[in-house]
């Protein structure tokens, strides 16, 4: 055991090893894994982590980003979400945002407390327009149906026929375009 009751003046590198706290002032440099238990850690410029595994972040508090930092993902960030002080930002390098959702049977867009769907798609199945939380589009098999009116300024078509179900109406015009 050493105490040194004065100042201890050091030229070159301090090793001292075994050690389970470490009160510093300036650089240090670890031989292996730094744990922090406690307290808080400030970084200044930026953190760089080289992670052979997962990186969990855990306890009681979320992660925060501020306006505009972006979380870049991809070896050449290809793909960026952020937000600007205004709007939601998922953005592609290469312009194209394909979402992949794997072993989703289905995916919707809901207004602010998800009590009413803006739009659903469903696996095999249905793509759905709402108004108002109501199905206003939807596809089929057979087709689309539409639920309330249709308005259409112009109609462009091959000069065939508009025929209603059963065949009960047929609208032709010479004026289709």
């Amino acid at each position: 055991n050493v105490y040194i009751g004065a100042g201890l003046s050091v030229a070159g590198t301090l090793t001292y090893e075994d050690v389970t706290n470490v009160d510093s002032v300036g650089v240090v440099t670890a031989k292996s894994g730094v744990n922090f238990s406690g307290g808080q850690v400030t970084i200044g410029t930026g953190i760089t982590m080289g992670i052979a595994g997962v990186a969990t972040f855990s306890g009681t508090s979320d992660v925060h980003l501020l306006d505009n930092v972006r979380l870049n993902i991809g070896d050449a960030s290809d793909l960026t979400l952020y937000h600007d002080g205004t709007n939601n930002n998922i953005k592609s390098t290469n312009g194209h945002v394909n979402l992949y959702l794997p072993d989703t049977k289905s995916f919707s867009v809901g207004n602010s407390d998800f009590s009413e769907d803006m739009f659903r798609v469903t696996e095999s199945g249905a793509v759905t327009l709402y108004h108002n939380g109501n199905s206003k589009l939807a596809t089929s098999a057979t087709g689309v149906t539409i639920t309330g009116n249709a308005t259409a300024t112009k109609f462009l078509g091959d000069g065939s026929a508009l025929t209603g179900v059963g065949g009960d109406m047929d609208i032709t015009s010479s004026l289709f375009v």
